[in-house]
């Protein structure tokens, strides 16, 4: 049996990356898999991109057409994707993934257009027989809110498949300046991000000095012009350096800020990727994995107002990084996680 896999994004986002090719390979376990996704890089030019975007429109439609069943990453940008998947449901099983609440993500990050074209596209697919993938329950409870069947809509949160490394990309005159740093601190504490404003770096910044016994690392492209004793800087760092880094680390910070838009409730693929590295979370949401029991002690949640508390019992835990690298790996499996598609 085949499988139209569209993935409406590009690639040059490592988390998206390292998800597309995990549900892929699970996929391809079960299905003849015809994979797509936006073949485009940022650094094109306009007239690049618009070419690049129609071929995509036109080969996710003859996916759509020749396959016994589609998957799509719903992204309210692939129109013809879109309504090509609005025909076709009606004859083939078509799933859609849905990632964030967008009606509350778009306005915030000033796409009022596309915000428009999504309202249209969920008022239309709420009377067509997609089966509705929500990758956390606060999306699936926002889906039923607008109308959306509840028996259509299925709770998959996002999994984790490491990736493929080669160690010639680790930057090793970092790893030696982190072992420095590294001495005059009782832990680490690692952040990875991509810039976004939901990651709260100013937050993670503030709370720093509370804490001079533990040294926290921040990755990605951040502009910090703060200057703390126990805060490393590092810049953006290949998957390779990032993987050496996690190994100095005791446990891993997630996003700070996602009441910006309006989440409760997220899962994320950078804490997956701490747990899948054998480090707990900290985080100030509630993230999925606390959905599942053997993954739940690892997860500590950080009130930002008075972090002392959280921090404290964390400060005076040791962790069995192997057997949380164990645990993460088995049960936030895309195989596993994917069963039901």
């Amino acid at each position: 049996m085949s499988l139209a896999y569209i993935f409406p994004t590009n690639l040059e986002h490592a988390g998206l990356k390292i998800k597309f090719l995990g549900q892929l390979k699970a996929l391809s376990k079960k299905y003849y898999v015809r994979s797509h996704y936006f073949n485009y890089l940022t650094s094109d030019n306009l007239i690049k991109k618009l070419c690049l975007y129609l071929w995509f429109e036109i080969k996710s439609c003859l996916f759509i057409m020749v396959s016994s069943r589609v998957y799509i990453r719903y992204n309210p940008k692939s129109i013809f994707t879109n309504c090509f998947s609005i025909l076709f449901s009606i004859f083939k099983p078509i799933y859609l993934e849905h990632n964030s609440i967008l009606s509350n993500e778009l306005p915030f990050i000033n796409r009022t257009i596309e915000n428009q074209i999504h309202a249209l596209f969920y008022w239309l697919f709420k009377y067509f027989p997609f089966s509705h993938v929500s990758v956390t329950k606060e999306i699936k409870n926002h889906l039923m809110s607008l109308g959306f069947k509840s028996d259509q809509i299925m709770y998959i949160q996002n999994g984790y498949l490491p990736p493929d490394k080669n160690e010639q990309f680790v930057n090793q005159s970092l790893i030696e300046r982190v072992k420095s740093f590294q001495h005059s601190y009782q832990k680490l504490a690692i952040f990875v991000g991509n810039g976004y404003s939901w990651h709260g770096i100013q937050s993670l910044i503030s709370i720093t000095e509370q804490f001079p016994d533990l040294g926290f690392i921040i990755v990605g492209p951040y502009n910090i012009n703060e200057n703390h004793k126990n805060l490393m800087y590092t810049g953006k760092q290949s998957p390779e350096t990032i993987s050496q880094l996690y190994k100095m680390c005791f446990i891993g910070i997630g996003s700070l800020n996602f009441k910006s838009i309006q989440l409760t409730e997220a899962c994320p693929l950078k804490t997956r990727e701490y747990l899948a590295n054998g480090l707990p979370i900290l985080v100030n949401y509630k993230d999925c994995a606390s959905d599942i029991p053997e993954l739940s002690p690892y997860i500590f949640h950080l009130d930002l107002e008075s972090p002392q508390t959280t921090m404290s019992i964390i400060m005076n835990q040791s962790f069995d990084h192997h057997n949380i690298q164990s645990l993460a790996l088995s049960k936030l499996s895309w195989e596993t996680l994917l069963a039901d598609i």
